[in-house]
């Protein structure tokens, strides 16, 4: 039996903020308005939608979308 394979942390990272980008666009908001309501500057949130970021803007930004059934 093979094992799957394993995810690394860059991919994870990837995948995450992609997700970001694709719940800020379906509630077509723009990326300095998300900032603004998550009290995160736009760099921030720049970041953590192309992988990077810490794990405070991902709570505001995540808190922002409404999307805090992503944390459970």
């Amino acid at each position: 039996m093979t094992s799957p394979r394993h995810v690394t942390e860059d991919e994870l990272a990837a995948r995450l903020g992609s997700a970001l980008r694709a719940a800020r666009l379906a509630q077509n908001i723009d990326q300095l308005t998300l900032a603004r309501q998550a009290g995160v500057s736009e760099t921030a949130l720049k970041n953590l939608e192309s992988g990077g970021g810490t794990v405070r803007t991902l709570i505001r930004v995540i808190r922002a979308l409404g999307r805090e059934g992503w944390l459970d």
